[in-house]
């Protein structure tokens, strides 16, 4: 039995009236101004992340093949990884990275060397940047080898650090790379 009683002059219709409907739409306009913002910023910091772990595996594939090959294995920034040949051009970190095997270290990808790595390029709202070492003068480091034990060669006598960043959002991250080749992640600015 229907217990619906029905209102005079509607008859049997049924359905949403014009201010059900715009009540409906306006709280999901509030739900939806709310919820935007915060996933922009989910994508952003997802972004930071890969980008992040992108450049950790190409460390960590290039230390482990030094020792797996025992041989040098070269990383280095590079805006035509998508060429046959890339080759280390001194471009920006977020241009490009690619790891090769390099036992000659002549920051060149040769006859019989192979292409372990290419990463592309990072997209506008993204950067990578070496940031050098106290002793080298913080110039930029473009390049460096990891060697048969999988120790890496750097200019000078300290570490280096990467910064990576995401327009749009407040946090970066600080990789450190330190004389044994180990990397290390800090959540926060490189000192």
């Amino acid at each position: 039995m229907n217990n619906m009683k029905k209102l005079p002059g509607r008859g049997n219709q049924t359905g949403f009236t014009l201010i059900e409907l715009i009540i409906t739409l306006v709280v999901g306009a509030i739900l939806m101004a709310v919820a935007v913002p915060s996933f922009k910023e989910f994508l952003r910091q997802s972004q930071l992340t890969t980008q992040t772990n992108d450049f950790l595996a190409a460390i960590n594939v290039a230390r482990s093949e030094s020792v797996k090959r025992s041989s040098s294995i070269t990383v280095c920034a590079s805006a035509d990884n998508s060429a046959p040949t890339p080759t280390c051009d001194g471009a920006a970190w977020d241009d490009g990275w690619i790891v090769f095997t390099d036992p000659d270290k002549d920051d060149t990808l040769d006859a019989g060397e192979v292409l372990l790595v290419s990463h592309d390029p990072l997209d506008d709202a993204s950067t990578f940047v070496n940031n050098g070492s106290v002793d080298n003068g913080n110039t930029a480091i473009m390049e460096f080898h990891f060697v048969s034990r999988g120790i890496v060669e750097l200019p000078g006598t300290n570490p280096t650090t990467f910064t990576s960043a995401v327009a749009g959002i407040s946090n970066v991250r600080c990789i450190s790379l330190n004389y044994a080749g180990r990397p290390d992640v800090l959540p926060t600015a490189c000192p």
